[in-house]
């Protein structure tokens, strides 16, 4: 058995932009944004990579289904909800993930929100959630590479606050980490500091499959997986 806590930085030029997911985000949907916003997008981007520091960690330890609608990571259980249990069915082992912009990006977002632009403030929020997904999509990329050669295989990842599984269960994430774990704090609220990232859980596991997500039977509208919804 894999136990083991992994740290490691991304940068942020390697991390992809899914402009479809952007675009569609910032209520375009299909549809390509007008010109000056296309310009504030590039020119954004183009200033975050000269500062954010993206920084992923993850956590392997025992852990899988429970029951039908529970997964059990350690000796803690957590009320998923059944589409999540159902993915971790197969699960020897789970990760527990987390992926953040950092606090250099929060230090640039509230500039962006003193200069009292609403429209920048918009794509601003928009870009840095698009962008922590990515850093999420690297952080996967990192632990598939790294379960191949084991023979082992992994699933999709999956959050509090998505998919049944209440945010509030944040908390019992975050007491199996080690505290300020990639400089990310939780406030009471179970809000993460800084405030572009992202944690969560993903089975590993000789017989894992990497279902789709189950879009058509949750619940959640404005889950970022399921924009288009």
């Amino acid at each position: 058995m894999i136990q083991s806590l992994n740290y490691y930085n991304v940068r942020i030029n390697s991390v992809f932009l899914d402009e479809n997911e952007l675009y569609i985000l910032m209520g375009y949907g299909i549809h390509t944004p007008p010109v000056y916003i296309l310009d504030i997008v590039d020119e954004m981007f183009t200033e975050i990579c000269n500062f954010c520091n993206p920084r992923c960690s993850y956590l392997i330890c025992k852990g899988g289904r429970y029951e039908k609608d529970k997964v059990k990571i350690k000796d803690t259980i957590f009320n998923t909800g059944a589409i999540i249990a159902s993915a971790m069915k197969e699960a020897e082992q789970i990760a527990i993930f987390t992926a953040t912009l950092g606090i250099e990006f929060d230090s640039w977002l509230n500039k962006i929100n003193r200069e009292g632009d609403i429209v920048k403030e918009f794509v601003a929020n928009s870009l840095g959630s698009i962008l922590a997904e990515g850093v999420v999509t690297n952080l996967m990329n990192e632990i598939e590479q790294e379960m191949l050669p084991l023979n082992l295989k992994i699933s999709n990842n999956y959050s509090p606050g998505y998919c049944d599984w209440s945010l509030g269960e944040q908390s019992k994430l975050f007491s199996i980490l080690p505290s300020n774990i990639s400089g990310i704090q939780l406030t009471d609220s179970c809000m993460m500091l800084p405030i572009k990232s992202v944690n969560g859980i993903i089975a590993i596991g000789k017989d894992v499959k990497k279902r789709a997500y189950k879009c058509d039977v949750c619940n959640m509208k404005n889950c970022i997986k399921n924009i288009n919804k």
